[in-house]
């Protein structure tokens, strides 16, 4: 009894971090060094060698905690999302801070604004966060909306295992004949890099098969977690592991890297924290994974193959080639160096523009790569979009308040989000795990980023609720009562 009293005392001894835990803790104090970094003028401009360090530390402390701010409020195995994002890092921002010296293209001017914004939307997602936290738990307190959610993806584990079925079967049959419609694929084609995005010779077969191509490249890598596990827990059923290679394989000829290897890296980490084992090799899988696919077009233009040398940018050096694979900072600064000038603000209305389909001028992709190239029209332009901070979405939105409240009103969103899911995760089946994970990952793609909707997110969230619905139930309700005989 005294052992289990002295544990019982040391742990409420832990006091804030005991309360909070060690990732949030650690993750709040840097937020606490990056507000003081933002009051020296000297740290933002860089001047000096240790000066240049120590701006360079906050920026990628500020860069790689603003893509994981989750983990304020969920910090353990469970949050997968988080933990892609931070493999995801490495190539995006650890690699170009600190082994490339792309904060010094454009002008100090821009490269100094760029640090303050990222520095102030890291300090301002980090307490939205942790408001969201605080707030969700008065919500959760009594585990009763817990309980509904883990009582409804019980209820539909079966129902939804036979929709992924038809629904990922189909999304494949009709890729497979978009394909042939076009009469090419991107990864085969003589041009990939026109080919990914349908520029050129490729925009008018594309044309054609616009609408059910991108509702498919979007739904077949949503489901493919659920694939994944299906696919291992039945691993007598050939069918599963069929279908979970060849939805890999037409995400790959669509030259989809991202989405394709991350919804493999999402089922195995299901996997990972349902079975508590293997930690340390997948977090080395991460890794490994995020640097080896930026670096593959770098890799395939060095070796000699000529459709793939113009889609990098300058492969000179294995750092440069893994950088450009994810060129995050490079592009960011060249979108603040070329909308300056001009200093238009949007005042919101690039939030609302994705949802309408098209090359609506106020669609967050196609507003950003039209301010970076202004005298290129955006048929020819071979990008999918730019990757912002919400702190640069907001100041181009509304200046430094947006700056500041973006951020902030997206912390407290997913940090709501966030610790239900982290609750909900607690005690339930591997099936139902990955169910509410994809809810989770679907829902977080779209609440949070309010600041650039995208209708194909949303239609996303939408198939995803649709799994869970019973629709007999739906239909029994919709249906008058039947009047008595007389």
């Amino acid at each position: 009894m005294a052992a289990r009293g002295e544990s019982v005392a040391s742990r409420r001894g832990a006091g804030f971090i005991g309360e909070l835990g060690w990732v949030p803790t650690v993750m709040l104090v840097s937020a606490a060094l990056v507000l003081v970094s933002l009051a020296f003028p000297a740290v933002a401009e860089g001047h000096g060698p240790w000066i240049e360090g120590v701006r360079n530390v906050v920026l990628c402390v500020s860069l790689v905690g603003t893509a994981t701010a989750s983990y304020v409020a969920w910090p353990n195995r469970w949050n997968i999302p988080a933990h892609l994002q931070l493999a995801f890092s490495i190539p995006a921002y650890v690699v170009p801070v600190f082994g490339l010296d792309w904060l010094e293209l454009p002008s100090p001017g821009v490269s100094a604004l760029y640090f303050r914004l990222v520095a102030l939307g890291f300090v301002a997602m980090t307490a939205g966060v942790l408001v969201g936290r605080l707030l969700a738990s008065r919500f959760v307190r009594d585990r009763g909306p817990v309980v509904r959610i883990q009582r409804v993806l019980h209820d539909a584990e079966d129902r939804v295992r036979q929709r992924v079925l038809l629904v990922v079967t189909a999304c494949v049959v009709i890729l497979l004949v978009c394909f042939l419609v076009m009469g090419f694929t991107p990864a085969l084609a003589a041009d990939p890099n026109a080919a990914k995005f349908f520029k050129g010779v490729y925009h008018e077969p594309y044309q054609v098969v616009s609408i059910p191509y991108r509702l498919t490249t979007t739904v077949i890598p949503l489901l493919m977690p659920l694939v994944a596990v299906y696919a291992w827990k039945r691993r007598r059923s050939v069918y599963w592991i069929v279908l979970l290679a060849v939805s890999v394989g037409v995400m790959l000829l669509s030259l989809l890297r991202e989405p394709a290897i991350s919804g493999l890296l999402l089922a195995l980490g299901i996997l990972i924290a349902f079975y508590r084992r293997f930690r340390i090799l997948y977090a080395v899988v991460l890794v490994a994974a995020y640097v080896a696919g930026s670096a593959m077009y770098a890799v395939l233009a060095l070796l000699g193959v000529k459709q793939y040398q113009s889609m990098v940018r300058s492969p000179e050096s294995l750092l440069t080639g893994i950088a450009s694979g994810a060129p995050d900072i490079k592009d960011q600064l060249a979108f603040l160096n070329a909308w300056l000038p001009g200093h238009e603000l949007t005042l919101g209305r690039t939030f609302l523009g994705g949802l309408l389909p098209g090359n609506n001028p106020w669609n967050p992709s196609v507003w950003a790569l039209q301010t970076l190239n202004p005298n290129t029209p955006i048929e020819d332009i071979r990008s999918g979009g730019l990757r912002l901070p919400p702190s640069v979405w907001g100041y181009v939105s509304f200046d430094w308040v947006g700056a500041a409240m973006v951020p902030l009103l997206s912390g407290v969103v997913l940090g709501a989000m966030s610790l239900i899911a982290a609750r909900a995760v607690n005690g339930i089946g591997l099936e139902q795990a990955a169910m509410l994970m994809l809810v989770y990952v679907a829902a977080i793609d779209v609440f949070p980023v309010f600041y650039r909707l995208s209708y194909l997110s949303v239609l996303a969230l939408i198939v995803v609720l649709l799994l869970l619905v019973p629709w007999r139930r739906i239909r029994s309700r919709s249906r008058p009562a039947e009047q008595p005989a007389p």
